[in-house]
């Protein structure tokens, strides 16, 4: 018996972090050939997450450690996670610094 593949992909942000996982396995039912076609499972989730322009520091932190644990769990045990890298030019919206140590 195979054990199935998983795999997740994260889109983070501070606001609205997106997670689709998917799910490779074989239809080892009684009887199934050893080629038998793939099954795959999608799944998505957004995890959201609301801060505010005057948090301390000691806010902002636990809002990342939070988000990072939620995240972390979403995932699970995934063989293969994919993580979209840091946007460098992004400076118009503010947080550079939240969204650089949540990533």
């Amino acid at each position: 018996m195979t054990r199935p593949l998983e795999v997740a992909g994260i889109d983070l942000s501070l606001t609205s972090t997106g997670i689709a996982r998917i799910c490779w396995d074989r239809d080892q039912g009684p009887g199934a050939p050893a080629d038998a076609p793939l099954l795959a499972w999608p799944f998505t989730r957004r995890i959201e997450s609301k801060g505010h322009a005057k948090a301390s520091l000691a806010q902002r932190g636990a809002r990342l450690e939070r988000l990072a644990i939620e995240i972390t769990d979403e995932v699970g045990d995934a063989e293969l996670v994919v993580i979209e890298g840091p946007s460098f030019g992004q400076t118009r919206q503010g947080g550079q610094h939240d969204r650089a140590g949540l990533w």
